[in-house]
């Protein structure tokens, strides 16, 4: 592998563009760790979770992310390969070169499929993956939804029952007023008195289809 340094940067451009369906015009391009990662996935399929790396990195710290993928999946393959990531992610031609070259040699030391590497594909099925899950959070929140609805509602009618049966019985309590009332005012003798009491009890005992019948 030591005759990898003897790579041009011209092939490894041809060989990045051709293998992985994609278009760059310098070896600095491939700083932010992305395509490295999308090589080692076509060695070892599955070994890197592609829908976790970062494309779209504008500044150095963001790549990261993808480094730390590659490392981890390096080391998980037990390939002895310590990468110089401080300098990788600063865009220097000459590291980002020499690790482009690295890569090379790596890649043609395996044995690769013969087939070219679908990026699409790759790429579609990270965002499929995605609005699966945003399917299922937004499944799990609409059932959410409809059970605090019905919970609302149950409360809402339990509610207007406490209410009816709260009129119910301040109703009675007129009624009963309004029959002492009148007794007190005509002096009701015994029997008044005692009809009174029946009143009361009429009034008591009735329920609300009594009272509606009336």
């Amino acid at each position: 592998m030591s005759g990898a340094y003897f790579v041009s940067r011209t092939e490894l451009l041809v060989w990045l563009n051709t293998l992985c369906a994609i278009q760059l015009t310098t070896v600095e391009q491939a700083s932010s760790g992305a395509v490295a990662c999308q090589v080692l996935d076509l060695l070892y399929p599955g070994i890197i979770p592609m829908n976790r790396v970062n494309w779209t990195t504008t500044q150095p710290h963001e790549c990261m992310h993808n480094y730390k993928l590659l490392q981890k999946s390096l080391l998980a393959l037990h390939i002895d390969k310590n990468i110089p990531v401080d300098k990788l992610i600063r865009g220097k031609y000459q590291d980002n070169l020499e690790f482009l070259q690295w890569l090379k040699a790596f890649y043609d030391h395996h044995e690769p499929p013969l087939q070219p590497y679908d990026t699409s594909e790759a790429e579609f099925a990270a965002v499929l993956k995605k609005m699966q899950a945003m399917k299922i959070k937004s499944n799990g929140l609409m059932e959410e939804r409809n059970a605090l609805k019905a919970e609302t509602c149950a409360l809402r009618e339990k509610a207007e029952r406490v209410k009816g049966e709260r009129d119910f019985y301040v109703n009675k309590l007129e009624a009963i007023a309004e029959l002492v009332h009148d007794a007190e005012l005509s002096k009701a003798t015994n029997a008044q008195t005692n009809l009174l009491g029946l009143s009361i009890l009429d009034v008591l005992f009735a329920t609300e289809e009594d009272e509606g019948g009336e």
